[in-house]
């Protein structure tokens, strides 16, 4: 027999007790889900949903060089997180005119997935400074991925290819890219400050990156990414930095300390998830299946983190054996070893 009813309802069977919980992103709303041998019972409740937005934030920042190559290979990307996004920007010394043709999460592999190309900015001659930038939203998620940037032809072998990856959290699912910009080769004989303008809105953070040939860059505003000088033993330098976004437009700037004018810079500005304050739709299907003297298994469909839609954060089973509420969930003994949700619909067990 299984019956589904209300935790406060008195249910005879068994007398050890098992609770789901899962958590929405953000911590918002929270469904329990409570459970006897053979009998269910089961709860929605709902934490106070914020106001506030959520924030942008870089979860890893990954990189790789490389001198007369035609792709590199950033490895240990790691993608974990809510909300999450890729940023790479591809950097190189195009004196034979290559551009960026692909950027691709995990090649050849089970999650291999193509990022979208942005935008790319071209120095003033044309050839001597070429970055372009490509994103993608709700990558799979992993610790160890490798990212391959490919480009139309190798660069010379005295000339260096470089690609960075910013691995985000807390971004806009749709529509995340508010706006791109690009700067390219004003004359600064002598080193200089060199600025750049990306559109922006308050709230929203900034990433951008630089390519300069015989020069060596530094923030003189912005917070470092990273640096490469002499990319693999060439002459070309590239830089990265993000900047929390301003109303209308945000400016980005590096100091070169050398006489080159041959250098492009790109950026984009990232859009923040909206606040968490949809609950998660009620489990209405949570079974039991093999039971043992000390185990039960459990069974029931992923409900999503807004609604029906979207994947939840975490779960968080315990057990008792008395019944448990609202009251003393606290109390009740955690499990270990829940499984970490999948988007909404797909099967659960544990």
């Amino acid at each position: 027999m299984l019956a589904v009813g209300k935790p406060s309802e008195v249910i005879s069977g068994s007398s050890q007790r098992s609770s789901v919980r899962r958590t929405a992103s953000g911590g918002l709303a929270r469904a329990r889900l409570y459970s006897r041998t053979l009998l269910l019972s089961l709860a929605l409740l709902f934490a106070a949903a914020s106001n506030a937005q959520a924030q942008v934030v870089i979860s890893d920042l990954s990189t790789k060089g490389a001198a007369g190559a035609s792709s590199v290979d950033i490895t240990g990307v790691n993608t974990t997180g809510s909300n999450t996004a890729l940023v790479v920007a591809v950097c190189l010394n195009n004196n034979n005119f290559e551009t960026a043709s692909t950027v691709v999460l995990d090649p050849g592999g089970g999650n291999q997935t193509s990022l979208t190309w942005l935008d790319n900015a071209v120095g003033i001659y044309q050839d001597d400074g070429y970055c372009a930038i490509f994103g993608v939203t709700n990558p799979p998620s992993g610790t160890n991925f490798t990212v391959r940037a490919t480009i139309s032809d190798p660069v010379n072998s005295d000339e260096g290819l470089f690609a960075g990856a910013w691995s985000l959290t807390g971004v806009k699912q749709s529509d995340p890219w508010h706006s791109t910009a690009v700067g390219d080769g004003a004359d600064r004989s002598g080193g200089g400050l060199i600025t750049f303008t990306v559109p922006s809105n308050t709230g929203e953070l900034v990433l951008a990156a630089i390519f300069n040939e015989a020069g060596t860059e530094t923030t003189a505003q912005e917070s470092l990414d990273w640096l490469m000088n002499s990319v693999s033993g060439t002459q070309d330098d590239v830089g990265g930095q993000h900047k929390d976004g301003e109303a209308t437009s945000t400016d980005l700037s590096w100091y070169i300390d050398s006489s080159s004018d041959k250098w492009a810079a790109i950026g984009v500005a990232i859009k923040p998830a909206p606040s968490d304050a949809t609950a998660p739709a009620d489990v209405t299907n949570l079974a039991t299946g093999t039971v043992t003297a000390s185990s039960v298994q459990l069974s029931w469909t992923a409900p999503g983190d807004d609604g029906t839609t979207g994947t939840a954060t975490t779960y968080d089973v315990r057990y008792s054996t008395s019944t448990i509420t609202a009251g003393n969930w606290g109390s009740a003994t955690a499990a270990s070893g829940e499984p970490s949700p999948q988007v909404a619909g797909k099967s659960e067990s544990f």
